[in-house]
C-alpha cells in the first residue's frame, strides 16, 4: 500500500509511524505509561493495519494520509480512549494550522462531548 500525502508526494506505508503517533497522542494524557498502555496503543495499530490491508485486498493501492488518520481516530474511539483521541485530533489541527500558514497565531483544543 502507497500513502499519498498531503504535498502529493507517494511514499510506502508504515505501520511503526502509526504506533509512535498514538504513543505521542497518549503520552500527552499520560506521561508515564504503563505496559497496558503501551498494549492499546498496538491495538490501535493494529486494529488501523487490518483495517489498510482490509483495503489493499479490495483493490485499493493508495490512499490519502488523510484516510489514515481518519481510521486512527475511529478505533480510538472505539476502544473507548477519548482523551487520547482528544489529543491526536488537537495535534493534527494544530499541524493543520501551521501546514496552512497561519502560523502560531492559533492554537487547537479539542474537547469530546461524554454522554
Amino acid at each position: 500500500m502507497e500513502i499519498i500525502k498531503r504535498n502529493h508526494t507517494v511514499v510506502d506505508y508504515n505501520p511503526d509511524k502509526i504506533y509512535k503517533a498514538v504513543i505521542a497522542a497518549y503520552k500527552e494524557t499520560t506521561p508515564v505509561m504503563s505496559d497496558q498502555d503501551f498494549e492499546s496503543c498496538k491495538a490501535v495499530t493494529n486494529k488501523v493495519d487490518y483495517d489498510i490491508k482490509d483495503m489493499e485486498n479490495n483493490g485499493l493501492k493508495r490512499i490519502p494520509i488523510g484516510v489514515i488518520q481518519s481510521l486512527v481516530e475511529n478505533r480510538l474511539l472505539d476502544m473507548g480512549l477519548f482523551s487520547v483521541f482528544e489529543r491526536y485530533v488537537e495535534y493534527r489541527i494544530q499541524r493543520d494550522i501551521e501546514r496552512y500558514g497561519y502560523g502560531e497565531q492559533y492554537f487547537a483544543k479539542f474537547k469530546v462531548g461524554r454522554v
